[in-house]
């Protein structure tokens, strides 16, 4: 009788300070439906129980490692990668959680095409919960210009070929603070497909410690750095990316209630007359005014 051998996963947790959350987070990788897979968990100088809470844990698909010294977010990763030993990767942020089937609905869309697959994600908080794509379109096959212009990919929920990492020595650039996801899979979606699994396997918890609700303005400047720098982008190509990346900074001033500022942004646009045109008029009207006649999530809230 032959056994079949199924591909393993490698899923790397970084923790610092990650107590609060961290059952919960390890707890859903290991009672994964399919389990054939290893969880790597770097623990980056945390001075809270995160080691005690590792320690208690008598499985041995855990592996645990901890950091000579802190690191940023971007070297902790690349820290990560280099302990991994499965076909396939995915981050798990300490605070969020998988649903059972993650992996076993995940291997399916693997091909020698896809490099890349994903699901939907549920953002929840103690007071709301909705489907990250719910009023968005999702990424699948050829992605890289769809994601330099509309990056809502979700770290938590996205799965990639170890192959393809090592074939084009990609790794996160740890001179980023806040971006270094958005560099990372844009290099990705540049050498490989992408797929979704339209199912809602992820949970990605919305507190006041996210760095992209703490740091968002940081995230546009850097935003910005990673267009400029991408060697094979045409003219038109970074023109609408360094156009959009402006018009996400004059809504986020939008809602803000800085609405000055987004006028101003909008000022200093040169190209895209049509659209200047629409957030202009847009942002005439409050964001509060705008929920209450959408009545839910709307496509502006990131």
């Amino acid at each position: 009788m032959v056994t079949e051998v199924t591909p393993k996963f490698s899923v790397i947790i970084n923790c610092y300070n990650s107590e609060e959350y961290l059952n919960k987070c390890i707890d859903s990788v290991l009672n994964q439906s399919y389990s054939n897979l290893e969880i790597v968990i770097i623990n980056n100088c945390s001075t809270d129980n995160t080691k005690k809470i590792v320690s208690s844990y008598f499985d041995k698909r855990i592996n645990y490692f901890e950091t000579p010294k802190f690191m940023s977010l971007g070297k902790a990763r690349n820290f990560g990668l280099d302990k991994v030993k499965g076909e396939f990767v995915g981050f798990l942020d300490s605070d969020d959680y998988w649903e059972i089937d993650k992996l076993k609905d995940s291997i399916l869309f693997f091909n020698k095409n896809n490099g890349v697959v994903y699901s939907d994600v549920t953002y929840f908080s103690k007071k709301e919960s909705f489907k990250l794509y719910d009023k968005r379109r999702v990424y699948k096959g050829k992605c890289f210009e769809k994601l330099l212009n509309d990056y809502t990919l979700c770290l938590s929920s996205v799965l990639f070929s170890k192959e393809i990492i090592e074939r084009y020595s990609i790794e996160f650039d740890d001179s980023y603070e806040v971006c270094e996801d958005y560099d990372f899979f844009l290099k990705l979606a540049s050498k490989t497909k992408i797929d979704f699994v339209n199912k809602p396997n992820v949970n990605y918890r919305i507190h006041n410690n996210n760095l992209s609700i703490k740091k968002r303005l940081l995230f546009f400047k850097e935003k910005e750095i990673i267009i400029n720098s991408l060697p094979l982008l045409n003219i038109k190509s970074k023109e609408k990316a360094l156009y959009q990346n402006q018009i996400e900074k004059a809504v986020y001033f939008w809602k803000k209630r800085q609405t000055f500022k987004s006028f101003e942004i909008l000022k200093n646009q040169n190209k895209f007359l049509l659209n200047r045109i629409f957030y202009f008029f847009l942002f005439l009207v409050p964001y509060e005014l705008i929920k209450r006649i959408l009545k839910h999530k709307s496509i502006f809230d990131q």
